[in-house]
């Protein structure tokens, strides 16, 4: 018995350092000699330590396949690759191994540092390949080059590069100030160009000037209610410059008496500089068109000039109050802004 239990203590030892196969053969060769064998128990525990062996090695085989795949690795993809070795490390820590732990710690570090060079390479190719395609931008939309130089400032200072900061200061000043002139140049404020259609509403070719703005009216029912003022004028003498009053923004107002000049709408209006002038509007019986004229057979002939003043105040692009008033009850307050006149007048005749 003695000489049973000392043999099976051996025999674990040297189940561990020998593989299943040979040791099975040995073990029971030296058990045939003495006349004695392990217990069912020993068996087990021996086939389940022999099992676990044949697993590690498997794990050990898996890390050297995908080191030696790993090293094959081209060098132009540094985050790629250091991503790679991440994984190889997370897989010898899962598997308890330790094979290539220390080599693969230097490659990690290798590789983090080549891929940040890497990543701030291929930022300022991007900065690159914005600026050379806006270099060959159009002068002619100078607020539009202007945004995208704008983008990339903006571009450069996200990605932390500083290639063309300095020429993209430069430009962003310049087109600013070409930006400015442009705007002035084309812009219509308030003014809107129209297409005029015929009364079965199909285009006749035809264009106009119209300008919108709010304001309010007061009567016997109502006291500062909404108003919306169309006026529509070619700045041409050979039209008059009419208004469209609606009140509440949609009620037109129209002239009521069969005399023209019963429906006369008194007004005055102060421009920028703070004059006040007279001037009246006239209207036909059931129209909603209220017009001004320089005619002699005005009700009031020494409106006249005033008309011509407000005409070409209206061409300088002035700002304009009126107060108007009618049947001695209906008042109507409102502000044109004229603004851009010229540029509006100019993109009408293009």
């Amino acid at each position: 018995m003695c000489i049973h239990k000392t043999f099976t203590r051996s025999c674990g030892n040297i189940f561990l350092m020998e593989n299943s196969t040979k040791f099975t053969i040995t073990i029971f060769s030296i058990f045939l000699l003495f006349g004695c064998g392990p217990s069912p128990e020993e068996i087990a525990e021996q086939e389940r330590l022999a099992k676990e062996l044949e697993i590690f090695e498997q794990k050990k085989d898996e890390v050297k396949v995908l080191y030696e795949t790993l090293l094959s690795m081209s060098e132009e993809q540094p985050c790629n690759n250091m991503e790679e070795f991440k994984n190889l490390q997370q897989l010898e820590e899962k598997h308890g191994t330790n094979l290539f732990q220390e080599k693969t710690k230097e490659k990690i570090e290798f590789y983090a540092d080549e891929c940040e060079k890497y990543k701030f390479q291929r930022k300022e190719d991007e900065v690159k390949v914005v600026y050379d395609t806006i270099q060959n931008m159009s002068e002619e939309k100078p607020c539009f080059n202007l945004e995208e130089f704008k983008n990339l400032q903006q571009l450069e200072e996200r990605h932390g590069t500083n290639l063309f900061q300095e020429k993209t200061k430069e430009k962003i000043e310049f087109y600013a100030d070409e930006c400015e002139k442009y705007t002035e140049f084309n812009s219509l404020g308030n003014w809107i160009i129209v297409n005029y259609r015929h009364d079965f509403g199909e285009l006749t070719g035809e264009k106009g000037l119209n300008l919108r703005a709010k304001g309010s009216f007061s009567n016997s029912a109502t006291s500062n209610s909404l108003l919306s003022i169309d006026f529509a004028w070619n700045q041409t003498d050979l039209q008059n410059p009419t208004f469209y009053l609606n009140e509440y923004g949609r009620n037109p107002v129209r002239g009521k008496y069969r005399d023209r000049l019963d429906n006369t709408m008194e007004c005055l209006f102060r421009d920028s500089k703070g004059d006040t002038r007279t001037m009246d509007l006239y209207q036909s019986y059931g129209s909603d068109q209220l017009y001004a004229t320089e005619s002699t057979y005005k009700a009031r002939d020494f409106n006249s000039e005033n008309t011509k003043i407000f005409k070409d105040l209206v061409r300088e692009g002035d700002k304009l109050m009126f107060v108007c008033e009618r049947y001695f009850a209906d008042v109507y307050k409102f502000t044109l802004d004229f603004k851009y006149a010229k540029n509006a007048k100019r993109k009408l005749n293009e």
